[in-house]
């Protein structure tokens, strides 16, 4: 499981807004879920240009999130 800054960062990016917090909490992990299946790099928020991936083993704890 990666660390609580990574999983901060793709809530961030993938938040989505609904009237119940329920519907919002479902349609905000399955855009997570998407995104993990397009791409596993996470960047930055405030430096595009920097990755937060830090080790190699960051990669398979992001694998594990699908």
């Amino acid at each position: 499981m990666p660390d609580g800054l990574v999983q901060s960062v793709f809530v961030n990016e993938q938040f989505q807004t609904y009237s119940r917090i329920d519907e919002r909490f479902y349609y905000t992990l399955k855009t997570v879920k998407d995104r993990l299946f397009r791409d596993k790099d996470v960047y930055n928020p405030t430096d595009r240009t920097q990755t937060l991936k830090l080790i190699q083993k960051d990669n398979a704890k992001n694998y594990q999130l699908i």
